[in-house]
């Protein structure tokens, strides 16, 4: 019954657990800062506790084996350090991993930012693994496409990517698939610009109701104490609603100032 529990938490999550129904059970993932608890049964007929050793990375723990519980702490384990836990047991019982998903990593990944600008596409991540890859897709009026392909480095600790795409005159949208393998696979969110090969410029300084862009652009209006009072993304803005005084309108690190009358 154990040994068909063990392969169904193996179906279930993915994960690097392997079991001999001899005198080994093993499990790989990575420290993620929480122990990892073992039940370690009592034979009778042996008058002994079922594991004899238990190796991390090669190398045999010192601990009290003769407990019916057993807490691994990793003590002297940097964070999202690699882990290879093997336990050694009598052939007529076997322990039992209680959570598993403490050190098991595959469920963990996740994009924790991504964006675009005129030049870059860039996102960030956690929990990657070493044989996943990264695929940029891009949205053409026939739908999703994938125009790059980029290896993970597998840093379980989180990495950033980059790619550097061709952009269309307009609207450009991007999001990014990661796959372990092909059944298998996570999308970013999708992230939109509006490229124009032309530098913007604003064809207004002195201004009562609208304010005019040589084009359509994202953009945030703040006065000089950089409060923020309006933004969006046009080709004309309407400050109707504003004060008199100086403003400052920010097209991303571009910036240019104007003034508002009445």
């Amino acid at each position: 019954m154990q040994g068909t529990r063990l392969a169904i938490l193996i179906i279930l999550l993915g994960s690097f657990i392997t079991t001999s129904y001899g005198k080994e059970v093993s499990i790989a993932g990575v420290y993620k800062g929480k122990p990892l608890f073992i039940q370690n049964p009592y034979h009778p007929g042996l008058n002994s506790f079922c594991i004899d050793e238990i190796y991390i990375n090669k190398r045999r723990i010192d601990i009290d084996y003769t407990l019916s519980a057993i807490q691994i702490k990793f003590e002297g384990f940097d964070l999202y350090t690699p882990v290879n836990i093997k336990i050694l047991h009598k052939d007529v019982c076997k322990p039992i991993i209680v959570n598993p998903e403490a050190i098991l990593f595959h469920s963990s990944f996740k994009f924790t930012e991504i964006a675009v600008n005129d030049t870059v596409l860039h996102w960030h991540t956690k929990g990657d693994r070493p044989n996943a890859i990264f695929k940029v897709e891009k949205l053409f009026a026939n739908g999703w496409e994938s125009i790059e392909t980029k290896q993970s480095t597998g840093q379980f600790e989180g990495d950033e990517y980059v790619y550097y795409p061709e952009f269309e005159e307009g609207p450009n949208k991007f999001r990014v698939k990661y796959e372990v393998r092909p059944n298998r696979y996570l999308y970013s969110r999708e992230v939109e610009i509006e490229y124009y090969p032309e530098p913007i410029e604003l064809l207004t300084t002195q201004v009562s109701r609208s304010l005019r862009i040589s084009r359509k652009a994202a953009y945030e209006i703040l006065d000089g104490d950089g409060t923020l009072w309006l933004s969006g993304n046009s080709k004309t803005v309407d400050v109707s609603t504003l004060k008199e005084g100086e403003y400052f309108i920010f097209f991303g690190d571009l910036s240019f100032k104007f003034i508002k009358h009445n």
